[in-house]
């Protein structure tokens, strides 16, 4: 018998001989690092993390610089687009009827150039965070947020006024004044190409109260909405979808943008859209239909891209479906489906307890569902509970992460994460918790624990540096 297995037993006697309480001791839980903890004599240090990164952290719509041995806040500036390996930030800051876009040093925290416009303009929020530059970093795109009077999905007002789409599209040098983009209809910006000539919108059907979305292209150097759909590769007919997950994927050239969607609309099948940004075509590759969920594990799906460029990989760990697109063919070179569910050793002690102790389980937002080792060589993705260790090539699952509980009776909420970070070097794999509001630190030869980190916020994140 196994000392958890015991320690359990034990624990499960105590139980039952004991008579029902009242009342019960609520846990201690550790002060966030944010917070100086008050004196206590009786109290242990906690000893630091083993860990020396310095983490950026997206946090309550400003970005934080934490370390991750002690989980000291360092820095703080506010949230935007980072830029140049993460050692700048774009922001855009509401003035009275106009808006200031800056790039700011993250080093010195100095603006480093500025540019003020008329209107009441906000950075695109993507799937992690603002967003809305082309691939090469040329233009920036940014919306006009009062389009409609009601919320996408809600009844029309009594009287609908027309809806109304409105951008601006800035060279970020920031040093001359921005283009501007007017258009009737319910539009949303999918994406700019690089030579700034290809405006990618997604229109809402109908406006003010969509059903239907379709792929359009504004012309920005003819200041004219191109008639119809996107062309679609092949003749397919035009894929009519909802919701992308997962970060949106470019070429290594930044011509070609790379989105995954959980639901295909006339298919029950996820699929990839691959967005020829200059050529001004979609094509669509569908996934096996064995990969397809209705289910909250849909949010799990992510893209990964190879180091040279040549092979997309569509990951879901939590339903075990591992997918390698070739690139240059836009087909599907290997899928695998894995058994991502890690067996409870305990086993009927630890239903046993669940029943006991019940702790409902939450729902997850997930982001950073995946990442790819720094060789190439291993994808690490989020499954069910823990975290599972893929091999790139064979997709052969060889070892599983922070996948038992350290002490019982825990909740599967306990095992589960909601997004991953991996350190430049990949020795480190950070995996978040919302629902506890902490940061594991694992090593990932030896899949050790290094610590873990306290959060008073809902944490994404975004850049590590190693000193």
């Amino acid at each position: 018998m196994s000392k958890r297995l015991a320690r359990a037993l034990l624990g499960l006697a105590a139980v039952s001989a004991c008579a029902p309480q009242s009342a019960q001791q609520s846990p201690v839980v550790a002060p966030s690092p944010s917070v100086a903890p008050t004196p206590n004599a009786t109290a242990t240090a906690r000893p630091p993390n083993r860990s020396d990164d310095l983490l950026l952290i997206r946090a309550a719509q400003k970005l934080r610089l934490v370390s991750a041995k002690t989980g000291d806040q360092l820095r703080e500036w506010p949230d935007g687009i980072l830029v140049d390996e993460a050692k700048a930030v774009y922001v855009a800051v509401p003035l009275a009827g106009a808006t200031k876009v800056a790039r700011i040093d993250l080093a010195t925290g100095q603006e480093l150039r500025a540019i003020t416009f008329d209107g009441h303009y906000v950075l695109r929020y993507l799937y992690d965070g603002p967003g809305g530059l082309s691939p090469n970093g040329r233009w920036l795109t940014l919306v006009d947020p009062n389009v409609c009077q009601q919320s996408f999905g809600s009844a029309p007002p009594p009287t609908p006024q027309p809806c109304v789409s409105r951008y601006t599209i800035l060279d970020t040098a920031l040093d001359r004044q921005p283009r501007r983009v007017e258009l009737q209809g319910n539009l949303w910006i999918e994406a700019i190409s690089t030579d700034g000539r290809s405006l990618y919108l997604r229109e809402n059907l109908p406006p003010q109260q969509p059903s239907d979305q379709h792929l359009r292209i504004y012309d920005l150097e003819r200041r004219t909405l191109v008639p119809g759909d996107v062309p679609t590769a092949g003749g397919a007919p035009p894929t009519y979808t909802y919701g992308h997950t997962g970060p949106e994927v470019f070429s290594p050239d930044g011509k070609v943008r790379y989105t995954l969607y959980p639901f295909s609309g006339d298919v029950s099948a996820p699929m990839v859209h691959v967005l020829d940004l200059d050529g001004r075509s979609v094509r669509r590759i569908t996934l096996p239909t064995w990969s397809f969920t209705p289910n909250e594990e849909a949010s799990a799906w992510t893209q990964l891209l190879s180091l040279d460029g040549a092979t997309l990989y569509a990951v879901n760990g939590m339903i075990g479906a591992f997918i390698a697109i070739d690139t240059a063919t836009n087909t599907i070179r290997r899928a695998t489906k894995l058994d991502s569910k890690a067996a409870n050793e305990d086993g009927f002690v630890a239903a046993l307890l669940r029943w006991f102790f019940p702790i409902a389980e939450a729902k997850r937002f997930i982001r950073g569902a995946a990442q790819l080792s720094p060789d190439g060589r291993t994808i690490y993705a989020l499954a069910d509970t823990g975290i599972v260790v893929v091999d790139a090539e064979t997709f052969a699952l060889t070892r599983r992460l922070g996948a038992a509980c350290q002490a019982l009776p825990c909740s599967r909420d306990e095992l589960r994460f909601d997004g991953l970070a991996l350190s430049g070097d990949g020795a480190r794999l950070y995996a978040v918790s919302d629902l506890f509001l902490k940061v594991a630190i694992l090593d990932t030869t030896s899949g050790a624990s290094l610590g873990e980190l306290r959060m008073a916020d809902y944490p994404v994140i975004v850049g590590i540096e190693q000193p």
